[in-house]
């Protein structure tokens, strides 16, 4: 009898999105003949567009450490657009628009400034921002999102038994494509760069290095103090050799059945790596989370099984353990011992030398007065690390459009004075904190 009423929920489900799938697909088809779509470029195509004369106008803006262009053309251009489903194919249509992503470094907009002054391309710049984004591919994806709700729902009324592994866990990857920062972007840490190439450099030549009597490290350890930027200089460090990244977070794997969380993960990192050929980075972010002192807590259960399944990694199942912290003295020793986390990097706070590239790096694609000197305030940013740098030289920029009455990023002009009200804010609220 409960076979026959779950096959016959199985097909009533499906049925029903099959008939949602094929109505937003419609509107999808439809609406999108009424509209002009956007053609996607790459840098080097939307380089060729403006030294070919036919782009009327761009606008940027930043993005973290990319840049987001949109523009127009002067005339409209031929494009082919996927339709929403595989098997409809694609379509052709003219558009009179386009987008592209650049990285934000002063090569790549040297040469765009060049070519759009050369062509006479009207070029805009607006500010930063933090919601467009997200509120855009809400709206993209809000069907699919309805769909998955309405299908959860209909196994829920179904049984409650969790059908296809919906709750089965899934970790954090980044792949090269999609990590933005690269090392150029990470300003000074030379020896912690340096000691990052030599751990890797073991794991892909480990007989080189056995013959030679080196011990193999099977996990690193980045410590140091919070801001100084351990995750992305692990992500930068990744995308530079082409790795891939699994992270874990605390909230990942905080709570019930954290164990059985961590075990899925591992298996995850394992399998891609068994897949690919090449070596995989786990990413333990923040592990003190998970791995304090041991207690009489549920903590203790996630951290014996994340010593467990450390200990079961091989050289052949090429996994190499990266974890962050910035309290070495709460972790639990068992944790750090040698064939664990046995290699510990530190990230300390940027020299002088680094404080002045990090300034530069944020002022480049800025305009700042004449006669502005970013060694003047090295003395002044003491205690400030790499997140602390980033938000004085923001608040800068914020003074400065306040001050100046503009809107426009490529507009505003930032003066001694407003990186001045920008370290001092930050400095007022690290001694308030404090």
């Amino acid at each position: 009898m409960n076979n026959k009423n779950n096959n016959g929920f199985l097909r009533n489900a499906f049925l029903y999105i099959i008939v949602i799938i094929a109505v937003v697909t419609g509107v999808q088809y439809f609406a999108g003949g009424s509209q002009s779509p956007s053609q996607q470029l790459s840098y080097t195509q939307l380089v060729k567009k403006i030294e070919d004369g036919k782009v009327k106008s761009i606008t940027y803006q930043p993005d973290g450490s990319i840049i987001e262009v949109k523009g127009s053309y002067k005339k409209a251009e031929k494009v082919d657009t996927d339709l929403s489903l595989p098997f409809l194919g694609s379509a052709s249509s003219e558009t009179r628009s386009f987008t592209s992503t650049v990285l934000q470094n002063e090569t790549t907009m040297q040469k765009l400034q060049s070519a759009s002054e050369a062509a006479d391309v009207n070029v805009k710049m607006i500010r930063e921002s933090s919601s467009g984004a997200w509120i855009s591919y809400l709206f993209s994806y809000l069907p699919l999102i309805g769909i998955a709700i309405f299908f959860l729902f209909m196994m829920n009324q179904g049984g409650n038994r969790g059908a296809m592994n919906f709750g089965r866990n899934r970790a954090k990857t980044q792949s090269k494509e999609n990590i933005k920062v690269r090392f150029t972007d990470v300003a000074g840490a030379e020896e912690e760069k340096e000691e990052l190439v030599e751990v890797v450099d073991f794991l892909k030549n480990p007989r080189k290095y056995k013959a030679l009597g080196a011990r193999i490290p099977k996990g690193v350890l980045l410590e140091g103090p919070p801001g100084t930027g351990k995750t992305s200089f692990v992500t930068a460090f990744a995308a530079e050799k082409g790795i891939e990244v699994f992270t874990i977070t605390p909230s990942l794997v905080m709570g019930d059945n954290g164990e059985r969380k961590v075990l899925e993960i591992i298996e995850q990192a394992k399998k891609a790596a068994q897949i690919s050929g090449k070596l995989v980075i786990l990413l333990i972010d923040e592990i003190d989370a998970v791995a304090q002192k041991r207690s009489s807590s549920s903590s203790d259960k996630v951290l014996v099984m994340l010593m467990n399944e450390i200990d079961k990694l091989k050289a052949s199942d090429n996994v190499v353990v990266f974890a962050t912290t910035n309290r070495r003295e709460a972790l639990d020793q068992a944790i750090i011992r040698s064939g664990r986390l046995d290699q510990s990097v530190e990230v300390g706070l940027p020299n002088a030398e680094a404080k002045e590239k990090i300034m530069n790096i944020y002022l480049k694609n800025l305009k700042v007065a004449e006669g502005l000197n970013t060694k003047a305030f090295i003395d002044k940013m003491r205690g400030f690390c790499g997140a602390d740098i980033k938000r004085a030289i923001d608040v800068a920029i914020n003074t400065a459009m306040e001050r100046q009455g503009v809107e426009n990023l490529c507009d505003v002009v930032v003066t001694n004075a407003d990186i001045q009200e920008g370290i001092a804010t930050i400095m007022d609220e690290k001694t308030t904190v404090y």
